[in-house]
């Protein structure tokens, strides 16, 4: 028997986990559905020790820190958790939806909340011919692990807020940090620019990688300026490539069910619901608009589509109450 939800969320990431904990405050039937082995999303995957400043109250928990504390407030509730679970269709069927999970398990919901950020993301690759040969031999996209670079000498190669995260967080283990970008200035938050201005980082601008090398027990980093000439060669036990991620939603794409959307995006009304009735849209898989990127934006959008998928399925029922009248303990 097909089992039916009150609500599907799709999407484990930070948005998602709150989302479905507030769905259950709202005492509906909960599915959370996570294409990942395990919850925490982008953050986890990509910048577990990265710290995390833009969402209230955390005070730079760091991502693990942050995803620990979601999975603590969503244990609160017996929410049905689909792991390494890919939605491959999402159908209409009357007012409800049916949901194909990994191309074969069947599942149906009363509404559907979309929590997928961007969808599937793979690192923008640094152009080297022998770019597969230096893979995991001393370049790497992630830095997963920074205790790992604990006396060792690092470059990481890039301008955004990642790059520049990284490098910081790099040069708390690393006897020797590198930052490099093709510009003089980086499109980093201004708090996080001012701290590698105070940091010991060797910031290297503007120049670009010209070559990665093997050389012995270490790589050799072959810069360049941007202008052309002015060769530079620095010795590094690691290369770590910050030049963003692109994001692909193919699986959305496939769904029979299709949406109004934007190149960045999904479009959405004021409650986050979608051209599709009953489906709703939050964080960073609806389009920007005037909004900006940030977890905080979509944790406040969650509410507000949980209220409004409740009201679809079930119009008479009052609320939402304050989640203080509750005793959860």
């Amino acid at each position: 028997m097909t089992e039916t939800y009150d609500i599907a969320i799709i999407g484990g990431g930070p948005v998602g986990m709150f989302a479905a904990f507030y769905a259950s405050l709202r005492d509906c039937k909960v599915a959370l559905i996570e294409a990942l082995p395990d919850l925490g999303g982008q953050p986890l995957a990509l910048y577990p020790e990265k710290k995390v400043y833009d969402v209230p109250g955390l005070a730079g928990l760091t991502s693990r820190e942050m995803v620990v504390k979601l999975k603590e407030q969503l244990d609160l509730f017996d929410v049905d958790i689909y792991r390494d679970s890919t939605v491959t269709d999402l159908v209409t069927h009357g007012s409800d939806f049916d949901l194909t999970i990994n191309g074969s398990q069947q599942i149906a919901a009363h509404s559907v909340v979309l929590a997928t950020g961007k969808g599937s993301f793979q690192p923008r690759k640094i152009q080297l011919s022998n770019h597969e040969e230096l893979l995991n031999n001393g370049l790497a996209y992630f830095a997963s692990h920074p205790q790992d670079v604990t006396g060792k000498t690092v470059a990481v190669v890039g301008g955004g807020d990642s790059a520049v995260d990284t490098a910081l967080l790099l040069n708390e283990y690393a006897a020797k940090t590198y930052l490099v970008h093709r510009r003089d200035k980086f499109r980093a938050m201004e708090q996080s620019v001012k701290a590698l201005q105070q940091s010991s980082v060797d910031v290297q601008t503007p120049r670009k990688v010209a070559a990665i090398t093997q050389a012995g027990d270490h790589l050799d980093l072959t810069l360049e300026a941007v202008t052309g000439g002015d060769a530079q060669t620095l010795p590094v036990d690691l290369v770590v490539v910050q030049y963003g991620f692109i994001a692909q939603d193919k699986n959305m794409r496939n769904w029979d069910v299709q949406f109004d959307r934007q190149p960045d995006g999904l479009v959405v009304a004021r409650n986050q619901a979608t051209n599709q009735a009953g489906i709703f849209a939050i964080g960073d898989v609806v389009a920007n608009l005037d909004r900006t990127d940030l977890i905080a934006v979509g944790l406040g959008q969650a509410p507000v589509a949980v209220n409004a998928a409740v009201h679809y399925f079930d119009p008479d029922r009052g609320g939402p109450g304050h989640s203080s009248d509750l005793n959860l303990t």
